[in-house]
């Protein structure tokens, strides 16, 4: 599921990153809702990095876990009932 979680960030940064005004939208629409503050980082800047992938994404090891029960709270009860 972590696996997933980071291919699906990955994926979404490639979105944002599609466009300058993709970017510029992205970003105000986040300060906007009070998500996230500005790093006074360029829409080249950021691109280059995303391209570089020299980084690496992390999970809230708490919140991963609650997902992980939220997906065996619907699928147990499946399997019980399979005969």
């Amino acid at each position: 599921m972590r696996q997933a979680h980071e291919q699906t960030a990955r994926l979404i940064m490639d979105q944002v990153l599609s466009s300058k005004e993709t970017y510029e939208r992205q970003m105000k629409e986040m300060k906007a809702a009070g998500r996230g503050r500005d790093l006074g980082v360029s829409y080249e800047v950021m691109k280059k990095f995303v391209r570089d992938g020299n980084y690496k994404i992390t999970l809230n090891n708490n919140a991963q876990i609650a997902r992980e029960i939220g997906v065996f709270d619907k699928v147990l009860p499946l399997l019980f009932e399979r005969r």
